[in-house]
C-alpha cells in the first residue's frame, strides 16, 4: 500500500498525521531535502504534500523529481498563509498534462 506524507513546518502539519498522513517537520532548506530524499529513496511513497514556503525552498530538486511517475509532490499552504505557489504549481501541471490551461 501506498503512503503520503507531508512537509513542513510542525504547525502547518502536525493536524495531518491523525489522518494517517506521515509528517516530516522541516524548517530549513536541509531538513526539507532530507526528508524528500527519504521518501523518494523507496517506491512506497504515491503522494507528497509540501508547505507552500518550504517547497520554494527545493523547488529545484523538486522540478528534478517531476519526471519522475510517483511521487506526486504538491504544493499546499501552511499556517502562514496562501501565497498562491500550490495553484501556479497545479496550473503548471495541468497545462503540461492536456496542452493548454483549462482553468
Amino acid at each position: 500500500m501506498y503512503k503520503t506524507a507531508m512537509i513542513g513546518d510542525k504547525d502547518s502539519i502536525y493536524g495531518f498525521a491523525a489522518a494517517g498522513v506521515e509528517i516530516y517537520p522541516a524548517y530549513t532548506r536541509e531538513e526539507t531535502l532530507d526528508a524528500l530524499r527519504k521518501l523518494t529513496e523507496s517506491d512506497d511513497t504515491a503522494v507528497i504534500f509540501i508547505t507552500e514556503a518550504m517547497f520554494e525552498t527545493v523547488r529545484a530538486e523538486v522540478d528534478r523529481l517531476s519526471e519522475r511517475p510517483m511521487p506526486a509532490i504538491i504544493p499546499v499552504p501552511g499556517v502562514t498563509g496562501n501565497t498562491g505557489i500550490g495553484k501556479k504549481s497545479i496550473t503548471d501541471a495541468v497545462i503540461r498534462a492536456v496542452g493548454s490551461d483549462i482553468s
